[in-house]
């Protein structure tokens, strides 16, 4: 993700504190490290948990749902589905 600059039209004052954080924002965003993507496979899609019943085997896959849902929605890379 990169942001540019302000509109050309922007009075001056705005534009300089819009350029000096999207620098900014710039600057912590390339210091990311590199997202390895997930790959989320063999998997019973779970949106449902159940604090007091729920087994290993529920809580697995209700992570992998939400991580599926993440990458689906551009927030992780990985195996989109």
């Amino acid at each position: 993700m990169s942001i540019g600059q302000p509109p050309p039209d922007t009075p001056e004052p705005l534009r300089r504190y819009l350029t000096e954080i999207a620098v900014a924002i710039n600057r912590i965003e390339a210091q990311r490290p590199a997202r390895d993507p997930w790959d989320v496979s063999n998997i019973t899609e779970l949106r449902v948990l159940d604090g007091g019943t729920a087994s290993t085997g529920d809580v697995r896959n209700g992570f992998a749902t939400l991580v599926r849902d993440l990458i689906n929605r551009g927030i992780l890379t990985g195996n989109r589905v």
